[in-house]
């Protein structure tokens, strides 16, 4: 699938704030046209989903009343959030910290807690997301993605999704 991470991945944020490329400090019709361009440039793509995956996972809390209006269905993000059809993640395999992979226990441990969380009506309902970031990934990563797909794809009650599955689900 092809979903759109920004226009440029640029961190427009203030020095000494967190790196942020749609934060309220520029202009909203900015933000928002750039958002626009973004979807309207990768939706030729094959498989292209038109939902925004911000940078930095840093969601544009004022801009997301207008972003069905800049051609998005949906929203990617960090855990659980309020606003348009969500396709959250909910476990990351990196380890930005060291820029390797996080390790099976801490990413299993994120991927059980969401599940735990929905199965005891802490959270709502949907896909349990895995955050991944292909440039990044290591032999660990690598290695942990192939296992777990092996080891959940033939089990009942389990189906892998695509963007397109999960944001009509």
């Amino acid at each position: 699938s092809v979903l759109v991470h920004g226009f440029g991945h640029v961190n427009h944020a203030p020095d000494g704030e967190p790196q942020d490329e749609y934060g309220p400090h520029r202009p909203r019709d900015v933000r928002l046209r750039e958002l626009a361009e973004s979807r309207r440039r990768l939706e030729d793509f094959p498989g292209f989903v038109p939902v925004l995956v911000p940078p930095w996972n840093r969601e544009p809390a004022d801009l997301l009343d207008g972003l069905t209006k800049a051609g998005f269905a949906g929203v990617s993000s960090w855990g659980v959030g309020a606003g348009p059809r969500r396709i959250n993640v909910h476990a990351d395999v990196m380890d930005w910290e060291t820029g390797r992979f996080a390790g099976n226990g801490r990413v299993l441990g994120q991927l059980v807690g969401h599940l735990t969380a929905r199965r005891t009506g802490l959270c709502p309902d949907g896909p349990t997301g895995l955050m991944t970031h292909h440039a990044y990934h290591d032999e660990g990563v690598w290695a942990f993605l192939g296992e777990l797909l092996e080891r959940t794809r033939p089990r009942p009650g389990i189906a892998w999704l695509t963007a397109m599955e999960a944001l009509e689900g």
